[in-house]
């Protein structure tokens, strides 16, 4: 069963310190830890406290010069593990053709010398030059999969980890997964910075019609142009745009779908349709 885990602190800080400051600095020491709000920590004569936090929740540390607020770290199981554990990937994203070399951190990557043993897929299609450099570092070229958002997955003899949108194929449209009323609805879309243009669209109902582009995930009959000869800028070809949401009860628990179409080149005239995404309105 998942349990709640914190971090209990020991504060060692000299008289007059203006306010916290990193664990490593001269005045800012961390003395204890401990799982599952045990308490613990150690106190100094001259300045000092700790607080254990409770599951789910926040604490406070303060002394007559000192005034420190936590906020509760997660849940997780604080069994140790061997299995490999995935923190990010970088660059998170690449062309849908594959190639890309990224680097993944995490842990476990070589612990107890399983290293040969690692494994690498993205959407289930595995990794090609795979490198475990160290046991917090993997380096890897992206497969070829599906435009959008896929699940990224380190395997070894242990077990094994998975980012569920860990790597995103590109061309790509990403959207705000969620926008209250009154809020900006964010849009994301990847390309490359070789593209001639893109058009992105939306629509508040979905549709599955394949063409020569690939699948059309809008219904057309009902089909808004959000971005009309879009460009991919440089370096590294995100665009992003912001669209405010209007105050309209009536808008609450609304679905907007999008898709972009993407031109690579026009001669020969070359035509990608994305992934879809899509925002609830609430």
């Amino acid at each position: 069963m998942s349990r709640a885990f914190a971090i209990l602190l020991g504060v060692v800080a000299t008289a007059g310190a203006a306010g916290a400051q990193g664990p490593s600095s001269p005045n800012f020491v961390l003395l204890d830890d401990g799982l599952d709000g045990g308490g613990g920590g150690e106190c100094s004569p001259a300045f000092a406290s700790f607080h254990a936090l409770a599951p789910l929740s926040g604490a406070t540390m303060t002394s007559t010069e000192f005034d420190l607020v936590l906020g509760f770290l997660g849940v997780e199981d604080p069994s140790p593990t061997n299995a490999p554990v995935i923190f990010g990937v970088t660059p998170g994203f690449g062309p849908m053709a594959g190639g890309t070399a990224i680097a993944i951190a995490g842990l476990n990557f070589d612990k107890f010398g399983v290293g040969p043993s690692i494994l690498v897929d993205v959407a289930g299609v595995p990794a090609t030059g795979v490198v475990v450099v160290s046991n917090t570092h993997i380096d890897a070229l992206s497969p070829a999969g599906p435009s959008g958002p896929n699940s990224l997955t380190v395997s070894s003899s242990f077990g094994s980890d998975t980012l569920p949108e860990g790597f995103i194929h590109t061309p790509a449209v990403l959207s705000s997964p969620a926008v209250m009323l009154g809020g900006s609805l964010e849009l994301k879309n990847y390309g490359p910075t070789s593209a001639i243009l893109f058009d992105a669209f939306a629509s508040p109902s979905l549709a599955s019609m394949p063409s020569p582009f690939g699948t059309i995930f809008l219904d057309t009959s009902i089909l808004f142009n959000v971005i009309e000869d879009g460009l991919y800028p440089a370096p590294n070809g995100i665009h992003l745009v912001s669209f405010p949401v209007p105050t309209d009860p009536s808008l609450s628990g609304l679905n907007l779908h999008f898709q972009t179409a993407v031109m690579l080149s026009s001669v020969p005239q070359t035509i990608v349709l994305t992934n879809r995404s899509t925002s609830v309105l609430s």
